[in-house]
């Protein structure tokens, strides 16, 4: 099952299926007990792909519980459940688990389980639109993680935190900053993740693919921009003040979920709302 955690995450589909192959026929043959693991791994490859009939099926298993009391043993199946609430937009039982799954790593001195449950936790309040505390969860996992060098741990969520992490790569890199995360490290991660998102869309595509709603003056706003022009040039072409103008930009960024001009027009070519 390693093997095909390394064929998944390199896109190897062909000796992913082989592996898969085979470890199916050895649950078959040998290990009846396993099968609940490795159901929880072949969901969480189409789970990380929104697939909602795959959450849907997941949730429907006899063995998948939400009991007040986790077993360690069944943790990796734990983390497939809260990625199946997430694919069906049923955020507050994803958080609920995520929470006690990451209080349990700590308790139990699993950083590698703690960091994977935060991470998930980070995409699901991000979602929610609690920005803020997202961002905190993330990094606090990140400065947790940092010595131990993990990266595919966060970054195989690839769109669901990628977000989060250019929120924190823009922090890091701002010269005042001294919490202890390096740019380098956050850099490495923040590609990785980039690279993930192209190649699946994520176990939130459900929540993004909601319709963002634009204000008139937002979407002047985007026109704007997208005809390349600059503050200046907004305030001649308009007539509105600087903090006015300031102020309509600054909501087009978080409903579009970006941080600079260039990137809230390609979002909205992408979303369809302009050409």
């Amino acid at each position: 099952m390693h093997l095909a955690a390394v064929f998944l995450a390199q896109g190897k589909e062909g000796e992913l299926a082989d592996c898969l192959k085979g470890t199916e026929r050895f649950i078959d043959e040998d290990a009846g007990f396993l099968r609940p693991n490795y159901l929880a791994f072949t969901t969480r490859a189409k789970l990380w792909n929104g697939d909602a009939s795959a959450a849907r099926e997941w949730l429907d298993q006899y063995f998948v519980n939400d009991s007040a009391m986790l077993e360690p043993y069944r943790i990796y199946q734990y983390f497939t459940t809260v990625r199946a609430y997430a694919a069906l937009s049923e955020l507050d039982k994803a958080r609920d688990l995520a929470e006690r799954l990451r209080k349990m790593g700590q308790d139990f001195r699993r950083p590698q389980d703690a960091a994977e449950a935060g991470a998930l936790l980070a995409a699901i309040l991000w979602a929610k639109g609690q920005k803020k505390e997202a961002q905190e969860t993330l990094e606090a996992v990140l400065l947790e993680i940092q010595p131990l060098g993990f990266v595919r741990l966060i970054a195989d969520e690839g769109a669901a935190v990628l977000p989060i992490l250019k929120k924190i790569k823009a922090r890091v890199a701002h010269a005042d900053y001294a919490a202890g995360l390096k740019e380098n490290y956050v850099n490495n991660i923040y590609l990785a993740a980039y690279g993930v998102s192209k190649q699946r869309a994520g176990i939130l595509i459900g929540e993004r693919a909601k319709p963002v709603k634009l204000s008139k003056q937002q979407k002047v706003m985007l026109e704007l921009l997208s005809q390349g022009y600059s503050r200046d040039g907004i305030v001649k072409e308009t007539g509105l003040a600087v903090t006015t103008i300031k102020s309509h930009v600054k909501m087009l960024y978080e409903k579009l979920d970006v941080n600079s001009a260039a990137d809230a027009v390609l979002r909205a070519r992408e979303l369809g709302i302009i050409e």
